[in-house]
């Protein structure tokens, strides 16, 4: 609510009531401030202390990524992967780094070897991302396909992923017919509803979208994300 010193005050009395569960508060609103640095100062602190030293350096490596320092973020993951500190997520970010960084090769390679991790779905369409981008439309849907096969309980977020991502290159029909698909199986789904009317946007289909917006809007009138889609289509 933009109440940050009582944000401080409040973090720093969980803190003291239970320091075990509570002693990454403060370093956490600190870093949802945006105070970077005073959250990197909190953190260097509780090195001392008898917080986990694992938990201390996974998220110096985020507040470095997250603050777009992908060069400190790169060395602490590594880090962390080479101590035996890191899992698959510090991998992911590692494979991030590289994309962000322009070697879309390293990136790749590093999604690949996480296909069947407990990141999967998330290397697999950020591996597709990449192989849509140099236009290996094949490759990129096998991804998903493969995955699909052996994980039938992920074919909704595999729909939704699939859709977005052909959405974001340049194949916005062909994501619409994925999800207008999907809401014959799961009708009236509020995510696959509110993908929609994205997509109906980006397609040039404004009016669509606006009205998707609105429609789901009389359902969920409080919703702070639907508003702000709202309001950036019609500006737009």
């Amino acid at each position: 609510r933009g109440d940050g010193t009582k944000a401080i005050a409040e973090a720093r009395e969980v803190m003291s009531a239970d320091g075990k569960r509570g002693a990454f508060e403060l370093a956490e609103i600190l870093a949802s401030l945006d105070r970077i640095e005073e959250a990197h100062q909190e953190l260097d602190r509780l090195r001392s202390t008898k917080a986990p030293e694992a938990e201390v350096n996974r998220r110096l490596a985020l507040l470095a990524y997250d603050s777009g320092d992908l060069e400190e973020a790169q060395q602490r993951f590594a880090e962390m992967v080479t101590s035996g500190q890191g899992d698959d997520s510090s991998l992911l970010y590692l494979a991030d780094i590289a994309a962000r960084t322009g070697d879309p090769d390293t990136a790749l390679a590093a999604y690949r070897k996480l296909t069947d991790s407990s990141v999967a779905l998330s290397a697999r369409s950020r591996a597709a991302a990449l192989l849509l981008t140099r236009k290996d439309r094949a490759a990129a849907m096998s991804l998903f396909d493969d995955y699909s096969s052996s994980h039938p309980e992920s074919e909704f977020e595999l729909t939704l992923a699939k859709a977005r991502l052909l959405a974001d290159h340049g194949e916005a029909d062909t994501g619409l017919s994925l999800l207008g698909a999907a809401l014959e199986r799961h009708p009236a789904h509020p995510s696959i509803e509110y993908d929609r009317a994205v997509i109906l946007e980006r397609a040039g289909r404004v009016h669509e979208s606006v009205e998707a917006l609105e429609h789901l809007l009389t359902q969920r009138p409080d919703d702070p994300v639907l508003t702000n889609a709202l309001g950036y289509t019609l500006a737009d």
